[in-house]
């Protein structure tokens, strides 16, 4: 873990150096670990960095859902706009575990009403995929409101969740009727 802490500490980590770090040190099999203990480390102004790393062994495939439920217990450090978005865009990708969406429903509302449309428009991403009642009608209504949203970034994500959106309810509607 060693190797890490000097990577990311700096002020200004650029999103090419985290690529850098990830091309050199995501192959090891202790890397999520050693990621997950930055958490404890950093400011919070930069807990995006291990954010952002863990985004990366996402997108590989690499982040269990165990370690996905880990994460949970980082909320309340995610403070700053790009840890926010960051994590939106991590549970975009990964899903939330079932079992913790209780808990993390209320951060990501609270992230559908930042005033960085980017943010709300991944926040809408991630809680696309609450399919439990409950989350329901909460969702539909952002989702409403995100329609009515002229922003180009809102309207571009949009284009890229509402036939996910639709390809899953025919899924499970498939599913139901075999």
């Amino acid at each position: 873990m060693s190797y890490l802490l000097p990577l990311t500490s700096e002020h200004r980590v650029s999103v090419r150096s985290l690529e850098n770090i990830y091309a050199a040190h995501g192959h090891r099999e202790e890397f999520v670990g050693d990621v997950f203990r930055l958490f404890d480390l950093l400011d919070h102004e930069n807990l995006w960095q291990p954010l952002w790393l863990l985004k990366a062994c996402a997108r590989d495939n690499r982040l269990s859902e165990d370690r996905v439920a880990q994460l949970v217990g980082h909320l309340d450090g995610f403070t700053h706009w790009i840890s926010r978005l960051t994590l939106c865009q991590l549970l975009a990708q990964t899903g939330c575990p079932a079992a913790l969406r209780d808990d993390v429903y209320p951060v990501l509302a609270d992230c559908f009403s930042d005033r960085r449309v980017i943010i709300r428009a991944w926040a809408l991403s991630a809680l696309i995929r609450f399919d439990e009642p409950r989350f329901q009608k909460p969702v539909a209504t952002m989702l409403r409101s995100a329609q009515k949203d002229p922003n180009k970034s809102m309207q571009a994500r949009l284009r890229k969740l509402v036939p996910a959106k639709r390809k899953a309810a025919h899924t499970r509607s498939a599913s139901r009727n075999s």
